[in-house]
């Protein structure tokens, strides 16, 4: 059994699935899921679980289940056992590395494992168990028409907690400037829908967007599902819009990404970070 422990905001759920539910595929082995991260005091940005909104097949971990791995993870076991090999694997960093691949079919997985390399393989299967099985809410409707019809582009912005973390850094409004031209060079006709968790700045920040709309008082999951419903993306450095842009099912949209999405290079890189069908500016 594959066993992946899920945390933080559903742009990360959403990883630490793909990966454990691949994981699980290639080696024909059950998936299940760990989630007392959200109960824990740990979880100090109060953030909850997503993955029931989607129609994801992997059933919870049960005590026991969980207990056999953490009792069985010893120091000697440990020392014995190459780091891939473990029956608990850690993430090493925030980078890529191959040798995860080749993790045995009974193994505990915790981390972020943010990289399209680690389940691209599976994903037809990933379209699948993702779909958002939710009813679209009330107030979504007055969006959705407009988004469906014509070049519509969803347009993320991540502000927040990135204004004052060093790390994450938020982008500049050349990237935008330049994504925005870089959809005008191909298409007409654009209709642009502006996503973000401080509007108010995107309202100030955004005059260079021919008559945008403004996508506001929805949840979480209503925002992902406009967003990943627009024709074409303009991703911030976030896994939410990433998977937003991923998960699209039209060969021939648009998504464009950050070249350099993170101030520091101990975070994934851009070759392992985006897909290669996202154009990177």
């Amino acid at each position: 059994m594959i066993l992946s422990q899920i945390s933080d905001g559903l742009g990360n759920q959403l990883f630490q699935y793909a990966t454990g539910f691949a994981f699980a595929q290639k080696h024909g082995v059950p998936f299940k899921l760990e989630k007392h991260w959200f109960t824990h005091e740990i979880n100090t940005s109060f953030r909850k679980y997503n993955l029931d909104y989607f129609n994801i097949q992997a059933e919870d971990a049960s005590y026991a289940e969980i207990d056999e791995y953490i009792n069985k993870d010893t120091f000697f076991h440990r020392l014995i056992t190459p780091y891939n090999k473990r029956i608990r694997v850690f993430e090493g960093a925030n980078k890529f590395d191959p040798k995860f691949l080749k993790i045995n079919p009974h193994t505990y997985l915790l981390g972020y494992w943010q990289s399209w390399r680690y389940f691209h393989e599976y994903k037809d299967l990933l379209l699948k168990e993702f779909q958002i099985t939710l009813p679209i809410e009330e107030q979504s409707k007055m969006y959705w028409s407009e988004i469906e019809n014509g070049n519509s582009v969803g347009v993320h912005i991540r502000r927040g907690d990135y204004v004052t973390n060093p790390t994450f850094n938020t982008l500049s409004m050349d990237y935008y400037r330049n994504a925005v031209s870089y959809i005008k060079s191909k298409l007409p006709d654009l209709k642009w829908f502006v996503f973000s968790d401080d509007q108010q700045w995107a309202k100030q920040n955004l005059g260079f967007l021919d008559e945008p709309v403004f996508v506001e008082g929805l949840s979480t999951i209503e925002d992902f599902r406009l967003l990943n419903r627009c024709r074409h993306n303009i991703v911030a450095n976030s896994t939410f819009s990433w998977w937003a842009g991923y998960l699209k099912t039209d060969a021939e949209s648009i998504v464009i990404g950050p070249k350099k999405p993170f101030a520091t290079t101990t975070l994934y890189a851009p070759e392992d970070y985006y897909p290669p069908e996202f154009i990177l500016i």
